[in-house]
């Protein structure tokens, strides 16, 4: 398997096991130890592997039924970029904001930096979450 083959299926795991199924602890073997998130949700949210850790089980506690859609990744020998979809109905709190019981599609692009086959870097860009659960039906 060629390096940006092993690249997506590192990314392709990352989703279904982590985002999808709230694995966080295998956070621990897929990002190295120095990772950095380089967009955060907040600016009072950690930018390293805990901090991740956190917003993944904040997520997954307001969407109950989230599910990360991944519709397209392109690879490189040390980056990868993901086109996806976040899904799921707002059945918790989600920073400060009580539940709406919206279901909610927003579409997302990442880039995820790869180093010695683990995810050392990201970078996100995504319609906003809090205004599409927030604006009038």
């Amino acid at each position: 398997m060629s390096v940006p083959q092993q690249n997506e299926a590192l990314i392709r795991r990352y989703f279904a096991y982590v985002w999808n199924r709230g694995e966080v602890d295998l956070l621990d073997e897929l990002l190295t130890d120095d990772y950095v998130n380089h967009t955060p949700r907040t600016e009072s949210q950690p930018t390293d592997r805990n901090g991740l850790k956190d917003l993944v089980r904040t997520l997954r506690g307001a969407f109950a039924d989230l599910e990360y859609e991944v519709l397209r990744v392109v690879c490189q020998e040390d980056a990868v970029a993901v086109h996806t979809i976040m899904h799921g109905t707002h059945s918790g709190a989600l920073f400060g904001l009580p539940p709406t019981g919206r279901h909610v599609a927003v579409a997302q692009m990442q880039i995820e930096q790869i180093r010695d086959g683990r995810i050392c870097a990201h970078w996100r860009v995504a319609e906003d979450l809090m205004a599409a659960l927030t604006r009038p039906k």
